[in-house]
């Protein structure tokens, strides 16, 4: 049974995956579309106020669908009832895919216009949609395709011209040929298959060959695939150190190793050193790497701050305060450490006071403020409290000139010492390192994945991409969200801070930041704003992984008027691809039995399976990161490994589920459901869910669910 949504206006239809119930949603007022894996669509009628309850009934192969409606006053009363029955062919073979086609101007001009279509193969039968409306359908033996020129295609039907389409991935064309040819011999073709990694491989494929057909004048880096193997290699190799841990400690106690052996050479080749590149501008201003003495973060953290205690400060004490930003008693002193405190020992022992010479009244003065000791509660607020009021108290003993000195003077050493971070250098690289390793748990499971040619050629194209956003956004403060393949090329040319810079006053203007710190909420609406900005700059899809609405309106003049232009807006830029030219793998499970080349997601950790809250499923599924999977969708962590049960054991916000499963830093994000055609479910859902991911156009709606199911939202 299926209740009408009023939210979900969007059309669905074969998903193809057995088990998969049906679906039912609204394309207009006065009409619904039927759906259920591998079976034709069929039309139910209701009116606008009635609700739609639909029941199954098989006979002979055939579906019967009864439509039991009622319309109902305000105040509940019953007023009508009608019955209507839906029939359709029983598993039927479907295609989805999309293409661009000449909507106006001449053929191959420079003003011609096109425009995205669905073209939807179920059966024998070839329907195309614009958005909702069917625009041609065509018997598959009545049709051919002829090359016109370059990546241009003319559609025959009967031996009539009836489309020309332009299409720049020729391994696109090729598969639709390939299935066209199957139904046009017989109605129960059956749809080609490959392996996981074959069709992963083959979206970036499309999009080498699109590039290569219709270059961009964009500018272009000097990024390599060997750069990126490289730096997966690096990535790699820490994500081996963690396996072999048996504590977050322990880990952490490796991390304070490394970023100590970084202030004793700041140009030593190690991972503290890439991940200090990864913050560009802390980088290329840092003081600390011209220090000529660093203190590495071990030896400042491990002897309490007090005067005169000094006792040592074991590691997981150390690991409580630092990481975990806990206030814990010093057994000794029984004073409060906390980062705060070490953070006013520091500035304590620069500046123990403050001395400005001046004239006043043409007499030599001397305004002197003695700094305060060591709050026994650690706290930076205390401390500036005491101080502030040292300081109004001896501003009456000086001048204007010397009161403005010392204010400069204590303001300096606040913002080195207290505003800053606790370490040698502007970003706490302890705890840069563990954001960058969640990064390297999300990439690494799909190791081979993530160091083919093809995938990596593609990734640089699309970053390319992604940097002229940066250069054109017109608002400074404005949000632009990589997805996992535009980040990795990202990581891998700040990596080479020369080359990242000169690139970025080449191409941008500015050198651009990357900061892996931001809330959750933000990357929701940054994530929409990207999604929608791209389709409307390259008019192709960004990712398989669905935009929201809610958040992407956020901010945005939402009187009745503008709404209405919102919404044209969205229906046509937050298009998902249909189903067989989706980003295969994005937002999609699967089952560890399909991911042989995957080894490291086969076998579930003991210590993470003792500590797991709840048994392993007998079918485990994964997620993993590809080609479009947006960097907060933290499902690709591998919830038995030993990596997650190390960041869940450090506790670690980042690391806990919750919603649909989708993690940030900072907490979990669930993602806002659209009704979009090709949207493949979500809220965990092993494969393509029951979003659907048909036919009837490939444009977007707004409201619906997590592949039907959760919904306006997942929490967040």
């Amino acid at each position: 049974m299926w209740r009408r949504d009023d939210t979900s206006f969007g059309l669905f239809r074969g998903l193809g995956v057995p088990g998969a119930p049906a679906n039912l949603y609204g394309v207009g007022p006065q009409e619904a579309k039927l759906d259920a894996p591998g079976k034709a669509g069929g039309h139910v009628h209701w009116r606008s106020d009635m609700d739609v309850i639909v029941i199954f009934t098989a006979k002979m192969g055939i579906a019967e669908a009864q439509l039991a409606t009622s319309s109902m006053h305000s105040n509940g009363t019953h007023r009508s009832s009608s019955v209507g029955v839906l029939t359709y062919a029983a598993e039927m073979p479907q295609y989805f895919v999309d293409f661009l086609v000449k909507a106006t101007g001449l053929s191959l001009s420079a003003t011609a216009k096109y425009e995205w279509r669905q073209f939807a193969l179920t059966g024998s039968v070839l329907d195309i949609f614009l958005a909702d409306k069917k625009t041609h359908s065509f018997r598959a033996s009545e049709v051919s395709i002829h090359f016109m020129s370059e990546c241009f295609y003319r559609l025959d039907a009967k031996g009539k011209r009836q489309l020309v389409l332009k299409v720049p991935s020729r391994s696109r064309l090729t598969k639709f040929q390939h299935v066209l040819h199957l139904a046009a011999a017989t109605t129960t073709w059956v749809p080609p298959v490959t392996d996981v990694l074959t069709t992963l491989v083959g979206v970036a494929t499309d999009i080498v060959e699109a590039d290569a057909s219709t270059p961009s004048k964009l500018a272009t880096s000097t990024v390599t695939i060997r750069a990126i193997q490289s730096h997966v290699a690096e990535m790699h190799s820490m994500y081996q150190l963690q396996a072999s841990c048996s504590s977050m400690e322990e880990l952490y106690d490796h991390l304070l190793s490394i970023e100590a052996d970084y202030c004793t050479n700041v140009n030593s080749n190690n991972f503290a050193h890439t991940v200090h590149k990864l913050h560009p501008l802390q980088y290329v201003c840092s003081k600390g790497r011209r220090d000529l003495y660093r203190q590495a973060l071990r030896d400042k953290l491990s002897v309490c701050p007090y005067v005169s205690c000094g006792h040592p400060i074991p590691l997981n004490i150390m690991y409580k305060i630092h990481i975990k930003s806990e206030a814990v008693r010093c057994v000794r002193c029984n004073n409060v450490l906390s980062v705060g405190a070490f953070k006013i020992a520091a500035f304590i022992a620069e500046s123990p006071q403050f001395i400005i010479d001046h004239e006043l009244r043409n007499n030599p003065q001397c305004l002197v403020v003695q700094t305060p000791g060591m709050p026994a509660n650690g706290s930076i607020e205390s401390f500036m409290n005491e101080l502030r009021r040292r300081m109004r108290e001896a501003s009456p003993n000086g001048s204007h000139d010397a009161v403005a000195t010392l204010q400069a003077q204590v303001a300096t050493q606040v913002k080195k010492h207290l505003t800053n971070e606790v370490g040698a250098f502007e970003i706490d690289l302890v705890q840069a390192m563990i954001r960058q390793l969640d990064f390297c748990n999300k990439m690494c499971p799909n190791m081979e994945y993530w160091t083919n040619p093809v995938v990596l050629h593609a990734s640089i194209i699309r970053y390319h991409k992604f940097m002229h956003l940066m250069k054109i956004k017109t608002n400074e403060h404005a949000m632009l969200v990589p997805t996992s393949d535009i980040d990795l090329v990202w990581h891998t040319h700040q990596s080479d801070p020369a080359a990242y810079g000169n690139f970025c006053r080449s191409a941008i203007g500015r050198l651009v930041n990357h900061d892996d710190t931001i809330e959750g909420g933000d990357l929701r609406k940054g994530y929409a704003d990207t999604f929608v900005t791209w389709s409307e700059l390259f008019d192709e899809p960004y990712s398989s992984f669905a935009p929201s609405y809610k958040s992407w309106t956020t901010e945005k003049i939402n009187t009745a008027i503008n709404h209405h232009f919102l919404k044209k807006k969205w229906q046509k830029h937050a298009r998902v691809p249909s189903r067989d030219c989706r980003f295969f793998g994005v937002d999609e499970s699967f089952a560890v039995e399909a991911l042989p080349y995957a080894m490291a997601v086969v076998v579930p950790d003991e210590k993470a399976v003792a500590a797991s809250k709840t048994p392993i499923p007998e079918a485990l599924s994964v997620y993993m990161a590809v080609i479009g999977t947006p960097v907060m969708d933290g499902r690709v962590r591998l919830q038995y490994s030993r990596h997650n049960y190390l960041m869940e054991d450090g506790g670690l916000g980042y690391v806990y589920y919750g919603g649909c499963g989708v993690m940030f830093y900072g907490g979990c994000m669930g993602m806002y459901g659209l009704g979009m055609h090709g949207y493949y479910g979500g809220c965990g859902a092993a494969g393509c869910a029951a979003g659907g991911c048909g036919s009837g156009g490939c444009g977007a709606g707004c409201g619906g669910g997590c592949g039907g199911g959760c919904g306006g939202g997942c929490g967040g």
